[in-house]
């Protein structure tokens, strides 16, 4: 039988996956759905419906295939956050299932107030677009800004996630109170810290195009959780905490 470390060559990757620590095509609107549908457990008839999953082997043709793909950005992003039970850790369990980790049960149920009365629905029967897809993120801003525990509990996973953690220190580190989205598109990824970070985890750096498909996640986060807003063309911090932790030189 062959080892983790042997699939994984195999398919030609080191450690991991880009998409595990930068997130491309999904937002907050979809973490939400995903720990919805994981919470009811029955994911059947649900976009989590195991055809539409695959994290190693080829796509279907077609639709289904870009489907597939999309779906597994997503569960990726859930997965390197801390909410579910971690594929990369089962990659040899043929009878791998989604699943809370003990911290991402605790997020569902905090944020199932919230959950509970949002339309999570979708534009079409194969897609992910979501018609909240502009507002989540205010929503769920203005949902903790009451409830100080279920805030602890979403920076926890949300906030500690290492790439959301690189970019808070890296917008911190400027010491101003509004940013040109132009400017953090061109150098984020190339500053120390991250590039330290790509090093580590044998990624390669991205190219320009994959950089515009990543960082709008890494900004959705830090928006739901307070600490910036963002308009067509700069980010505005609303909070400074402490010193920058890094040195973006």
């Amino acid at each position: 039988m062959a080892t983790k470390d042997q699939i994984l060559s195999g398919l030609g990757r080191t450690k991991t996956e880009f998409s595990y620590h930068f997130p491309q095509g999904t937002h907050l609107g979809h973490l939400l759905y995903i720990i919805s549908v994981v919470g009811s457990e029955n994911l059947e008839d649900t976009r989590l419906k195991s055809e539409n999953i695959r994290f190693i082997g080829s796509y279907d043709q077609g639709k289904p295939g870009n489907f597939q793909r999309e779906t597994k950005y997503k569960l990726q992003a859930a997965m390197e956050m801390g909410m579910l039970v971690d594929y990369r850790d089962h990659i040899l369990d043929p009878e791998f299932k989604l699943q809370f980790t003990s911290e991402g049960r605790k997020l569902f149920r905090s944020l199932q107030p919230l959950i509970s009365r949002l339309d999570l629905s979708f534009t079409a029967a194969d897609s992910w677009r979501m018609g909240i897809e502009s507002s989540i993120n205010q929503k769920i801003s203005d949902f903790l800004a009451s409830r100080p525990a279920s805030t602890r509990i979403v920076r926890q996973l949300w906030g500690n996630m290492d790439a959301v953690s690189l970019m808070a220190d890296y917008l911190k580190s400027h010491n101003v109170s509004s940013i040109s989205k132009s400017l953090i598109y061109r150098d984020f990824f190339s500053t120390k810290p991250v590039r330290a970070f790509l090093k580590k985890h044998g990624l390669k750096s991205p190219t320009t195009e994959v950089i515009k498909r990543r960082i709008p996640f890494l900004f959705n986060v830090l928006e739901a959780l307070g600490e910036m807003s963002q308009g067509a063309s700069e980010i505005q911090l609303l909070i400074y905490i402490g010193e920058a932790t890094s040195n973006n030189g």
